[in-house]
């Protein structure tokens, strides 16, 4: 099944293995009221996290392009939340609609020609948020590699260290929370909720210095921001920018990988990090570098390590399985630890690697999704595919009432292959059986009478 005998795109295939580039896109000439139109739709509600995808930031951009959304999804007046200006909502909002209106007029004037590179690490830096966007906007900026060693950042070690001994204070301050010997009032001052901490944490104040161009300097004061930072970037660098890399580049940043990670040991130590507060397990921006640049062999030690901790969080995790060598061992660990995919195109790219064998997890997975608002979005990238087993499986989501209408039309789309498992299934009750029955009384409706029959007169 290739993309020529489907509706899968050369995108899906990126996955597959051994890897093959994806074609570049085209670059679409840069319509700034356009873009500037959809950041205001996008900045509309008052909350700092913002659903950037509708801004359908291009793939493949030319550098003012790249300047403008750089500056709009970093804007600090509305990609953080303003001081309140009074103790009433409604001087909140005043306050940020006002911000909104002043970075509108902005982003519709500043010069767009300028070379705004030395810019890109401070912004992150004070970014503080996850957006996959900003990785194509890095990549064309500052180069596909750069954005590697931003998030690698291997040779940081200062920035390493100072996070690390953050990292012990905090988890100490929590030790000291569970056992009772740090206390908190809680008061409300006005309407104002106040905080007063008796033994608050102190993390180290000040830095020692750090090479120019590390994100790692301006955050190492700030636990967990670079983590959210560089896991944005992390999974930008996964889904927009590795699968079009060429395969010597790619090659070339594996091999860069592996020389800094020599021991899948070290690797695992660096792809994988206990968070302080709840004790749960995150996936760190090597792993994801690792599993998109086909480094099969340390995503597996790193899985492996995964599976022996008592928990972990999810996200990102589907994304890194589809990384794995094998499409079989990525299915069973995603089954064992009950994974949801977190992405509708990872629908698509299951059935470019696995063919109709994949065909019933990835139904799985829509099902798990039938009441989200994305939804339709699963069910079109499972249609993407035309067999008589995604015939069958469009069949069975019927039964789910917010799929029944789109899994019903692809069944009518698609007659010669639908017909033989609707036959299969007229008898069965419940919905899908009613379904298959009224889909083949539509066919045989649809069907011309037939000509030159036995005891016709003329």
């Amino acid at each position: 099944m290739r993309a020529s005998q489907s509706g899968l795109q050369p995108y899906d295939y990126h996955w597959n293995c051994p890897r093959t580039a994806v074609p570049s896109p085209a670059e679409v000439p840069f319509d700034r009221t356009a873009a500037l139109a959809a950041w205001r739709r996008c900045t509309r509600a008052v909350s700092p996290q913002k659903d950037w995808t509708a801004c359908r930031v291009p793939i493949a951009m030319s550098e003012a392009e790249a300047n403008f959304w750089l500056h709009a999804l970093t804007e600090p007046q509305v990609t953080q939340r303003p001081l309140r200006a009074g103790n009433r909502s409604s001087d909140f909002d005043e306050t940020y609609h006002t911000a909104r209106e002043r970075a509108s007029a902005y982003l519709a004037e500043f010069d767009l020609s300028a070379d705004y590179r030395a810019s890109v690490v401070p912004r992150l830096a004070d970014y503080h948020l996850a957006v996959e966007e900003l990785a194509s906007v890095v990549a064309r900026l500052l180069g596909a590699e750069a954005l590697f060693e931003l998030i690698l950042d291997r040779d940081n070690a200062p920035a390493r260290a100072v996070m690390a001994e953050n990292d012990r204070r905090q988890r100490a301050y929590f030790e000291r929370r569970r056992s009772g010997s740090t206390s908190f009032i809680v008061s409300f001052n006005n309407g104002a909720f106040r905080r007063d901490r008796t033994a608050p944490i102190e993390f180290q104040p000040e830095a020692p210095p750090f090479a120019p161009g590390s994100l790692l300097e301006r955050t190492a004061d700030t636990p967990g921001a670079c983590d959210r930072v560089l896991s944005g970037l992390a999974r930008g660098f996964a889904q927009r920018v590795a699968p079009y890399l060429a395969d010597d580049v790619a090659a070339q940043l594996a091999h860069r990988l592996r020389t800094c990670y020599v021991a899948a040991e070290d690797f695992c130590a660096a792809a994988i990090k206990r968070e302080p507060l709840w004790g749960l397990i995150t996936v760190m921006p090597p792993l994801l570098l690792a599993a998109a640049l086909h480094v099969h062999e340390y995503t597996a030690a790193a899985l492996e390590t995964l599976e022996e901790l008592p928990r972990f969080t999810p996200q990102d995790v589907d994304l890194v399985a589809f990384g794995l060598a094998d499409a079989q061992t990525a299915e069973q660990f995603l089954r064992r630890h009950r994974v949801t995919w977190t992405r509708p195109q990872a629908v698509a790219e299951w059935l470019a690697r696995t063919g109709d064998d994949g065909v019933d997890y990835a139904c799985e997975q829509v099902v798990a999704h039938a009441a989200d608002d994305d939804a339709l979005a699963y069910l079109d990238a499972l249609g993407r595919v035309a067999t008589p087993r995604i015939a069958a499986a469009m069949l069975r989501l019927t039964e789910r009432p917010p799929l029944y209408v789109a899994a019903r039309s692809w069944l009518e789309a698609h007659a010669s292959l639908a017909e033989p498992v609707l036959r299969e299934r007229i008898d069965d009750r419940g919905v899908s059986g009613e379904t298959a029955r009224e889909i083949l009384a539509r066919f045989a409706r649809r069907r011309p009478p037939l000509t030159g029959a036995k005891g016709s007169t003329t």
